[in-house]
């Protein structure tokens, strides 16, 4: 079975591809330690996506020192296609989020901003679900969904900074919350 992860920030230059990237290759490296059969796909897309364009330079090296690579990336526009497709959308904003479940309603029991997903899934392993086996995504999202509530945080924690045009530092500064908040959720599977 193929479980599709869609990540949605705003030019699918920078963060998006950042998050595509990562989950795409540290699952794939971990379904090879562990024999995990399910087929993860993992996209990305933007709310006003720089279409064809490559990733910002930038973003791509702290990719790259992170241990992925966004070589081949092409920025798309976030389709309700791409959003129906997906069993599971991590924006990077809530701007993002709204814009999801504007396009498509129905996305509002799988769409999270990606630090919101990470700490609602952390905050259930933690406290609430007794766990006798590993859950695979689609637990993880059903869970996420019904228990959203359980886990608030500050709503503008739940926002990955935008880098885009800015100083190299705060370039490093998204992708660290990124890469951990995408550690955290790869920790659960």
């Amino acid at each position: 079975m193929t479980f599709t992860i869609l990540a949605v920030c705003t030019g699918n230059i920078c963060r998006s591809p950042q998050v595509e990237n990562l989950l795409r290759d540290r699952a794939a490296s971990r379904r090879s330690v562990d024999g995990h059969e399910d087929e993860l796909r993992v996209l990305s897309a933007g709310t006003y996506a720089m279409v064809g364009d490559p990733m910002d330079p930038t973003a791509a090296k702290m990719l790259n020192e992170g241990g992925s690579d966004g070589a081949d990336h092409r920025a798309q526009q976030l389709t309700a296609r791409l959003v129906e497709d997906a069993q599971l959308v991590l924006c990077l904003s809530r701007e993002h989020r709204k814009a999801v479940v504007t396009l498509v309603p129905s996305a509002n029991r799988y769409a999270f901003t990606l630090l919101e997903f990470a700490r609602v899934v952390r905050g259930l392993r933690e406290t609430v679900v007794p766990l006798p086996a590993p859950l695979d995504f689609a637990e993880w999202t059903a869970l996420a969904s019904a228990h959203r509530g359980y886990f608030p945080g500050v709503p503008a924690e739940d926002d990955v900074v935008d880098p885009y045009r800015r100083d190299e530092s705060v370039y490093r500064g998204s992708f660290d919350q990124i890469r951990s908040a995408v550690d955290s959720i790869l920790s659960l599977t």
